[in-house]
């Protein structure tokens, strides 16, 4: 429940009403008995049935006392802009004393402000930088020269270290010179297949890591390893 601090109180009305001496008798008792009502819908919080009995009290007998706390109803029931118009109303009305066309005039500007405030759009933030297209990863000619040189290299380790293992068989078996060098050669061979099979594999890396990196390369294999210059 809330109290009648807000609206106008029902006394303003009903000194008011004698003076309108065109209305009869009972027509200024259903006014009252509006006004009444309204008062107590307005403190059980039913602003809907307190604005609906505070317009059935002015019409039957118009005050601006009655117009303010229609005003009040309005702006609770969130409609601004008709609550301002009531309010700008009250706040020059001559059936009002100063005190009354006081607090009037500061409902309204309080609530023009809000309009306002409410009107304005909120900024609009700004759009995120444009993200830069991801390269397309497309393998180039050191990528095809160490896949196949892995290939070569891992033919090589498989076909060598098995003719090895048969030489190493034969010479247990029957050691000769002949059997002894080719199966040193052999095993040469398969360490040099390990070596192709590792150049190769590096080749592929370098390519991938240059095509990340939009760097160009140079690669030289000379007597001592691979130069790579960036």
């Amino acid at each position: 429940m809330r109290s009648l601090a807000a609206i106008l109180a029902l006394f303003v009305v009903l000194v008011a009403m004698p003076a309108l001496a065109q209305d009869d008798e009972a027509t200024r008792a259903a006014a009252r008995e509006a006004f009444r009502a309204g008062e107590a819908a307005f403190i059980e919080e039913d602003d809907a049935r307190a604005l609906t009995l505070f317009r059935r009290a002015f019409e039957l007998a118009p005050h601006d006392a009655v117009r303010f706390n229609i005003a009040v109803c309005l702006e609770r029931l969130g409609r601004p802009e008709e609550a301002l118009q009531e309010y700008e109303a009250a706040a020059i009305s001559t059936q009002l004393d100063e005190a009354a066309r006081a607090r009037a005039r500061s409902q309204a500007d309080a609530l023009r402000a809000r309009i306002v405030a409410a009107r304005v759009p909120p900024p609009v933030p700004p759009l995120p930088p444009p993200r830069e297209p991801e390269p397309t990863l497309a393998p180039g000619w050191l990528t095809w020269t160490g896949g196949a040189l892995a290939v070569l290299g891992a033919a090589g380790i498989i076909g060598f270290s098995i003719r090895t293992s048969d030489l190493e068989a034969a010479y247990v078996a029957q050691p000769t010179v002949a059997t002894r060098d080719e199966g040193l050669l052999m095993a040469g061979l398969a360490y040099t297949s390990i070596g192709v099979t590792a150049l190769g594999a590096l080749l592929v890396v370098l390519d991938l890591a240059w095509l990340r990196t939009g760097a160009e390369a140079r690669v030289a294999i000379t007597g001592t390893g691979v130069a790579v210059r960036f």
